[in-house]
């Protein structure tokens, strides 16, 4: 069966315009500024933690995120079911007080594996 032009063209534009507002998305994260806090790397992966399950991120069988926190910087890792649940934790992580930078190596069941990601302030 031979798939007309067109319709392989439609769907190079429809993934384009996926991945077009899932950047959008992870650019719009609500960012808290780092400087002057006084909580400790420890406090602050807690923090982490507890946004993530108020906003359903809880572990489970398809979700599991390990936060890690050092100077400020916190990592994350494990597996999400999508690419938007992994987006969501980042901008999760990136809104907690004393966040300076979030490292994510997350890896959602929906997209090919990847080494890191790292989001910046």
């Amino acid at each position: 069966m031979k798939i007309p032009k067109g319709f392989v063209v439609l769907f190079l534009i429809l993934g384009a315009l996926a991945l077009q507002s899932e950047a959008q998305a992870a650019g719009n994260c609500l960012r808290r500024d780092a400087k002057g806090t006084n909580l400790t790397d420890d406090a602050i992966s807690g923090k982490v933690k507890e946004v993530l399950n108020q906003n359903g991120l809880t572990p489970g069988q398809k979700v599991k995120i390990d936060v890690f926190t050092e100077g400020h910087v916190v990592h994350l890792s494990g597996k999400v079911e999508s690419v938007g649940q992994k987006n969501e934790a980042e901008c999760l992580a990136e809104s907690v007080e004393g966040v300076q930078r979030v490292k994510s190596a997350l890896q959602a069941e929906s997209e090919p594996p990847r080494i890191l990601s790292y989001r910046n302030r």
